[in-house]
């Protein structure tokens, strides 16, 4: 008996240091949150995390003792103090998961949301911040179904409606900026393409000019050689061309007379 008093009285003590270290907690997230914009505001958001941390070490402590199987004590229930365990872990979730959130640590807002979500899977509040740590992280999809479970849980909250709409014409800006890209570079695609053909059809009529131009000057040539030979004399002929042994007996100067 004397050691169940014992620590019925630690367990006591621990959820009173936990709530002390929340209370204290939750006055540096409201400063903090009221200075973000601000370098100081995010050094106040991380003192309140480390006091909430503070107190979720007190809270594991209690864990420790209900685990080991402390019985029913004089005072309070074992299901007494698992509930109120478990309301301080839940609160202590998420606000650490708001910090996260304001800090824009979304990683971390994500871990916290996701633990309260362990112990309370319709905590409307855990999947909202969830969802805004979706967003956060640019993972519109998942945000999106996060939200419908919430709305499915409390189709009346303001908020998640609200984060819902900003949310859908997010996506939808989003895609129609997808859209345009996608058009744009299609359009510089075939404005490319476009170019390479005419550029294909030009380098193919100038390949054709310069042929013309070739066979011309070629043509020109000859003409040229078929004049100049037909002005030759016939000593220039004979001069030209080998002489043939006929041609040799007269000299070189015509015909063989024999």
């Amino acid at each position: 008996m004397a050691t169940r008093r014992k620590a019925l009285k630690n367990i006591q003590t621990q959820l009173k240091k936990a709530e002390e270290f929340k209370t204290k907690g939750n006055f540096e997230l409201i400063k903090g949150k009221a200075l973000i914009q601000h370098t100081a505001g995010k050094s106040i958001l991380t003192d309140a995390c480390q006091l909430y941390v503070k107190a979720l070490e007190c809270l594991n402590v209690v864990e420790e003792y209900l685990v080991s199987g402390v019985q029913e004590t004089s005072g309070a229930s074992n299901d007494e103090i698992m509930q109120r365990w478990t309301s301080l872990s839940v609160s202590l979730y998420l606000n650490l998961s708001l910090a996260g959130l304001l800090c824009e640590d979304y990683n971390s807002g994500l871990r916290s949301a996701e633990k309260v979500l362990t112990m309370d899977e319709n905590n409307t509040k855990a999947l909202y911040r969830k969802a805004k740590c979706f967003i956060g992280q640019g993972k519109h999809a998942d945000a999106l179904e996060t939200l419908d479970t919430a709305l499915a849980i409390s189709p009346k909250s303001k908020d998640v409606r609200r984060e819902k709409k900003k949310l859908m014409e997010m996506m939808e800006k989003k895609r129609k900026k997808e859209e345009f890209e996608r058009e744009t570079r299609k359009g510089l695609e075939r404005v490319e393409r476009k170019k390479e053909e005419q550029s294909l059809v030009e380098r193919t009529e100038a390949a054709k000019q310069a042929a013309k131009r070739a066979a011309k000057q070629a043509a020109k040539r000859a003409a040229e050689h078929v004049v100049a030979v037909s002005k030759e004399t016939i000593h220039e002929m004979i001069a030209r061309v080998s002489p043939t042994n006929c041609g040799l007996l007269n000299g070189g100067t015509g015909p063989c007379s024999e």
